[in-house]
C-alpha cells in the first residue's frame, strides 16, 4: 500500500536529483518531460482553473476558484494537455511545488497544481539508473572495465521495495550498515561490492533514516 512517505514535494525531488541529472535546469526540464511523459507520478494538494495566465498572480489569490480534487488523485497525465509546454514549465515556481499548464490560447484557459508531489521510489529508480549510466561512460572513456548496469538496476529496484515496505523511514533499519546488508543480501547471488555502493547508502540514510 502506498503510504503519504512515498511521496515528496517537487521541490524536495529536485533538490533529490538535480546533482545525477547534471544541475538544476537541466533537472527541471528532465523531470518536466518525464512527468508529461507518465514516468514520474504526481499528486497535488489543491487544482483549479483559471483564465488568467500569470503564476505569480493566482498564487497570490486569496480565493482562487477550485474545483472538486482529491488529492490522492494522480495528476501526471493531465501534463499532455498543454498547448505551450516550454512556456509553462518556464513559469513553475519549483521552491512552492507550484506548477500550470495552458489549455487553451483562446480563449486563455488554465489549471493551476498547488502543492505538488512526487512519487519517491520513481524518483530512485530514475536517479539511481542515471549515476550508474554515467559511471559507465566515464570507465569506458578511462579505458576501465564497464560495470554491470543490470546489478545497478536491480539495487535500485531493491531501494523501491525498501521504500515501498515502509522501511525507509527513522527507526526502521539500525544504522547505515544495516541498510548496506539487507540490500547486497536482497541482490543475493549477483550484488555489487559493498564499498560501491557505500556512498548511494550514505545519501539514502541521510536523507529517508536519520532522526
Amino acid at each position: 500500500m502506498v503510504g503519504d512517505r512515498d511521496w515528496i514535494s517537487a521541490s524536495d525531488a529536485l533538490d533529490m536529483v538535480e546533482t545525477r541529472l547534471g544541475g538544476r535546469s537541466l533537472a527541471k526540464d528532465t523531470l518536466a518531460e518525464m512527468l508529461r511523459d507518465g514516468k514520474i507520478r504526481a499528486r497535488a494538494a489543491e487544482t483549479w482553473g483559471s483564465d488568467i495566465n500569470d503564476m505569480h498572480a493566482i498564487w497570490e489569490s486569496e480565493d482562487p476558484d477550485m474545483v472538486a480534487h482529491d488529492s490522492e488523485e494522480e495528476i501526471q497525465s493531465d501534463f499532455r494537455q498543454s498547448v505551450q509546454w516550454a512556456d509553462d514549465v518556464d513559469s513553475w515556481i519549483w521552491p512552492d511545488s507550484f506548477f500550470m499548464i495552458t489549455v487553451s490560447r483562446r480563449p486563455t484557459g488554465c489549471t493551476y497544481y498547488r502543492s505538488v508531489r512526487f512519487y519517491l521510489p520513481d524518483l530512485l529508480v530514475l536517479g539511481g539508473l542515471d549515476k550508474a549510466s554515467q559511471t559507465a561512460k566515464n570507465n569506458n572513456a578511462n579505458g576501465g572495465r564497464r560495470p554491470d548496469l543490470q546489478r545497478w538496476q536491480n539495487f535500485w529496484l531493491e531501494v523501491v521495495q525498501i521504500a515501498r515496505d515502509g522501511k525507509l523511514v527513522p527507526g526502521q533499519i539500525a544504522s547505515q550498515a544495516a541498510l548496506r546488508e539487507d540490500l547486497l543480501d536482497a541482490m543475493k547471488g549477483n550484488p555489487l561490492s559493498e564499498d560501491s555502493i557505500k556512498e548511494p547508502v550514505r545519501r539514502i540514510w541521510q536523507r529517508f533514516c536519520e532522526d
